[in-house]
């Protein structure tokens, strides 16, 4: 496989990519937010439940609920000129390379622990912080083909084989078996 496009900016796309990598976290920590709000309401209804104590619910409560979106905000407003500028995607059958005028991240096809297909586009992750993404509508018909047929290829359901037992622990016997009994 031998894929290179390149495509304008689009902050838009990038903000969809950014957010659809990030939502596990973001769903969490509104999960933990609504907890906590919800603790700030059957504590004010307890006769016993101290205003202190449904006030310091109530304010994680909206912290946490907030959070998500103000370190999102942050993260595109510092970013801002970065994602305003061409991307050049290659695929081969190493890895996977982003370049724009500023950055470039390569990641060999070992390092890839997800492969997210979104609406308009894919990502291709280490981690959250490490990934290339790839627009859809820059690949021609026999690209986005190559490159399903590519993935399909790599894609097990099964988990890590784990390396084959060598050396001293290949010879370890449990202590209940060393004297036969």
């Amino acid at each position: 496989m031998n894929i290179s496009v390149s495509y304008g900016p689009d902050r838009g796309r990038s903000v969809r990519i950014y957010l659809r990598l990030h939502r596990t976290w973001a769903m969490a920590l509104r999960s933990l937010g609504v907890l906590f709000l919800l603790a700030a309401v059957i504590t004010a209804a307890d006769p016993r439940g101290t205003p202190s104590g449904v006030a310091a619910c109530a304010v994680i409560g909206v912290i946490l609920l907030a959070e998500p979106y103000l370190v999102f905000w942050v993260t595109v407003r510092r970013n801002w000129a970065a994602l305003a500028e061409a991307v050049t995607v290659t695929l081969t059958d190493a890895g996977v390379t982003s370049r724009t005028a500023t950055a470039a991240v390569g990641l060999s096809w070992d390092k890839v622990r997800r492969v997210v297909e979104g609406k308009g586009f894919w990502i291709f992750a280490v981690n959250r912080f490490r990934f290339v993404s790839l627009w859809k509508g820059a690949l021609t018909p026999g690209q986005a083909d190559e490159l399903a047929a590519f993935l399909d290829a790599r894609r097990t359901d099964r988990g890590p084989v784990p390396p084959p037992v060598t050396g001293a622990a290949a010879g370890f016997v449990p202590p209940d078996r060393e004297s036969g009994t």
